[in-house]
């Protein structure tokens, strides 16, 4: 967040320069302004750069969930959902929460012919990933909304979640 270079291994977003980097964004001086700092494009792709140099991207900045203070990229979660056999497809968003701010919850779509369950899911979620990303809810769906190209419509996957969240 402060710009500085981070080691290798650890998380943070991509930034670049260089001949090959956008001038901006055309009649639009405010869009550029948030994302040209010091002659430095700030992508809004999370990753990290392993030892040989090489970069690995993880997700977008924007889809980061602030759970109880910990930033928590939903695809951590969804590979740990993935992982389950009856579970062909994930997608998990934040969910506003009086106490931690968000809570994760998670649209999955099952195998076809599997029955899952969203509290085994989230016993399941529990063997693999600490509490705070434990989806708190978990709701089965036909299909995951994307659009025409097959990108995932992470809004969607928001609005669907806070309008189907079961009440405790």
């Amino acid at each position: 967040d402060s710009g500085n270079e981070l080691p290798a291994g650890t998380h943070g977003e991509v930034v670049a320069r260089g001949g090959n980097i956008t001038p901006g964004y055309y009649a639009s001086p405010e869009e550029t302004a948030a994302i040209l700092h010091d002659g430095w494009l700030w992508t809004g792709d999370l990753g990290y750069r392993d030892a040989d140099g090489f970069f690995f991207l993880v997700g977008r900045a924007k889809d980061i969930l602030k759970i109880g203070g910990h930033r928590v990229s939903p695809a951590q979660i969804e590979a740990a959902l993935l992982e389950h056999p009856g579970v062909s497809a994930a997608a998990v968003a934040g969910v506003g929460d009086p106490l931690s701010g968000e809570v994760p919850g998670a649209l999955v779509v099952a195998v076809p012919g599997a029955i899952v369950d969203a509290e085994e899911l989230r016993r399941f979620c529990a063997q693999r990933l600490p509490a705070y990303m434990v989806p708190r809810f978990v709701l089965c769906v036909d299909e995951l909304p994307r659009n025409p190209a097959g990108k995932l419509l992470r809004e969607q996957v928001g609005r669907i979640l806070r309008e189907g969240r079961p009440t405790a």
